[in-house]
């Protein structure tokens, strides 16, 4: 069995910031901050069998940012895809009848920039069904995760340049 999905976004962000009692260096707080972002997100589910499953999947990325409080125009692409799993090990009645393993992995490939591997692996254990005396009935599950992450700096927080506030464009992800 195979699904397919699509998801397209656009997103535009102005930020202004006026204060006329506020002066910064001799001028009057009155800046603007306007961020574009642009994304397509395709990606496929496909079940192997009762005890595997996939997902594939990718985004195409455009963010761009402009303004007076910004030292320069700036934008960047983004690449990002991924591929990830659920593989059930123990799918039985008893004490322990669940146990699943969810391994992932991500590839971000953004402009002037190395590529980066983010791998992710998560565990679920469920147990089986108890009474708890004046609870009632109760199935406790157990979740794991461990994983190397990224992200990358917004353009405020490496531009933005007013109000006070000061980017830093030497920030890594």
């Amino acid at each position: 069995l195979i699904g397919f999905g699509f998801t397209a976004q656009a997103h535009v962000a102005y930020e202004r910031y006026r204060d006329p009692s506020l002066n910064i260096g001799g001028k009057v707080l009155d800046s603007y901050f306007k961020n574009n972002d642009v994304r397509i997100e395709p990606h496929a589910d496909v079940t192997v069998s009762e005890m595997l499953k996939l997902g594939i999947g990718s985004e195409l990325v455009h963010t761009s940012a402009e303004g007076s409080s910004m030292g320069k125009d700036v934008a960047r692409m983004q690449l990002g895809t991924f591929l990830a799993g659920e593989v059930i090990l123990a799918k039985e009645h008893g004490v322990i009848p669940g146990v699943s393993l969810f391994p992932s992995v991500r590839l971000d490939a953004i402009s002037s920039r190395p590529p980066t591997w983010s791998p992710q692996l998560g565990a679920l254990v469920g147990f089986g069904e108890f009474n708890v005396g004046f609870i009632g009935r109760v199935r406790p599950v157990v979740r794991s995760t461990v994983s190397r992450n990224f992200r990358m700096p917004s353009f405020n927080e490496l531009y933005f340049n007013g109000g006070g506030g000061l980017g830093n464009p030497a920030l890594r992800p």
